[in-house]
Formats: C-alpha cells, structure tokens, sequence
C-alpha cells in the first residue's frame, strides 16, 4: 500500500522546466563571478587558451625635411671710380720733322731726321718713317712705310727703293715719321700719335 502510493506520487509530480534550471544554474554563477570581482562583460579566459594580440598600430613616419642649397652669387665687378680711372695705353707723341726740308726735292740717297722728346721707347718698340704718294693721300689710303723701323732718330733712305715712289714713279710724296710696336712676327703697330706731313718731290 505504502509502496504504491510513492510510486503513483513519483508519476504524477511535476517535471521542473530545463529552462527554470539552466537560468537558475547560470543566476548562481553569475553571482559567484561578482562576488570574486570578475569582469560582467567578455567570459573569462581559461588557462592555457590561446590569447588574442591587437593587431600594432601603424606609427606615421615624419617626412624628410629637405635642406635649402645655398645659390651660388656672383660678386659683380667694381666699376672705375673718379679715385680708380681705367687703364689705357700709353699714346706717344708725334716726334718732330727735321729734314729734308718741306717741300724739298731730295737726291736719290737722302738722310731723313727727327727729333723726340717723349719717353724712352721700350724694346719692342721704334720709329716708323713713313712715305706715300699724293695720289695714294687723295684716295685715302694708308701711308705706307719707306723703311725698317729703327729706334735712331735718322735714317739713310735709297728713294728708289721706297715701295711707293716704285709704284707711282716722279711726283709729289708726303713723309712723316710715327711711333709703332713691333710684333712677334715684326709688322708695326701704330702706337703714338701722327704728326705733321712734310711734301718732297721726287724726280
């Protein structure tokens, strides 16, 4: 009687809900994870699980910082000054006619004579005696030179031999003599100044 009586009981009790147990079961340790200080948001990691590294941050590299190249200046020249006038060259004057005399009718062999009070020349320099014709004189061309520069004050001259009388025979002639340098190959520079022209006539 007795036994029959719990085993009806047994059938006939209530089967409590699996859902009512689990959130019971879950609320219990809950609340022993509180009371130990555990963290309520992410479940707590068991020991000897894998643990998860943020991935590193990219850290921004500053950009070269370019160095400016100092420009290169040019140092513009100093112009002359009234305390710093320019370099010229030295102008000689005109040495002074002697003989033969203007206007004179020379023979074949005549000594041509000067005078120069200007500086003494330098090595390279000379008297140049020039003679031309008066038709050259006309059409203006360059007086030409009778003879080798020299650096005395007379010189001996053969008129027959002089380049222009050869060309334009007896007539009017102009001489004159002028300071030149002499270059590396010897032609004459013209250095000083022309002075006046004396006439001869050649016959």
């Amino acid at each position: 009687m007795g036994i029959v009586a719990y085993a009806e009981w047994l059938a006939l009790r209530p089967v409590p809900d699996s859902t009512a147990a689990f959130r019971a079961t879950a609320s219990v340790l809950l609340t022993a994870t509180v009371a130990q200080g555990g963290y309520l948001g992410a479940p707590a990691v068991a020991a000897g699980s894998p643990t998860r590294t943020s991935p590193p941050t990219d850290t921004p590299i500053p950009p070269p910082t370019r160095t400016p190249v100092p420009l290169v200046t040019r140092t513009p020249r100093a112009k002359p000054s009234a305390t710093q006038p320019l370099l010229t060259p030295t102008v000689f004057p005109a040495p002074r006619l002697l003989e033969p005399a203007d206007g004179a009718t020379p023979l074949e062999r005549t000594v041509f004579r000067w005078e120069w009070t200007g500086t003494p020349l330098a090595a390279n320099q000379a008297f140049d005696l020039r003679i031309w014709s008066a038709l050259e004189e006309q059409a203006g061309r360059p007086r030409r030179g009778a003879v080798a520069p020299t650096r005395e004050t007379q010189v001996e001259v053969d008129l027959r031999y002089v380049p222009a009388i050869q060309e334009y025979g007896a007539g009017d002639y102009y001489w004159t003599v002028v300071v030149v340098e002499l270059g590396a190959d010897g032609s004459p520079q013209v250095v000083g100044r022309w002075g006046e022209a004396w006439r001869l006539v050649y016959r």
